[in-house]
């Protein structure tokens, strides 16, 4: 087999352009971490995502995957600083005995957390000063805003 297939418990997983291995079962596409994980914990809970510790989405062993919840996910991924991602994903629950467990989980890994300091943005279609997180990309300081700004070509209104 080449670098973009690999065999897994008798099943052939490729890879795809977001460099996810992949394969066909029953009809739905079935990603090769969430299967791993599946296969040796069972079903994953709804809301549920699997993360690979080292960023590496080619290294499906189990030890490099780790179940969290969605939101607990786009946290890790936020996250700016390198040390506080690993040290939180120490620290993360492979298997939560149940929901009560993996809040109490969370919150205890959560304190620590820092948010990012905010900076100071203009809003290009009303000109309010607003604080976001990241400046790059941020232009506006609310759905409506964007909607007009969009609407109107970017053109600050008057």
């Amino acid at each position: 087999m080449d670098n973009d297939t690999v065999e897994f418990d008798g099943r052939i997983f490729k890879r795809n352009s977001d460099n996810y291995f992949w394969t066909s079962i029953k009809g739905r596409v079935v990603l090769m971490h969430r299967y791993v994980w599946e296969k040796a914990n069972g079903p994953l809970r709804k809301g549920w995502v699997v993360h690979h510790r080292n960023g590496n989405r080619g290294d499906n062993r189990l030890d490099n995957l780790l179940a969290m919840t969605h939101s607990d996910h786009n946290t890790v991924h936020s996250l700016e600083n390198p040390r506080s991602v690993n040290e939180l994903l120490l620290s993360w629950a492979k298997k939560p005995k149940s929901k009560a467990h993996m809040d109490k989980i969370r919150a205890s890994q959560l304190a620590g957390y820092k948010k990012p300091p905010t900076k100071d943005v203009t809003c290009q279609w009303c000109a309010r000063a607003f604080k976001a997180y990241r400046t790059k990309g941020v232009k506006w300081c609310s759905f409506s805003c964007a909607n007009h700004g969009v609407r109107a070509g970017k053109k600050k209104h008057e």
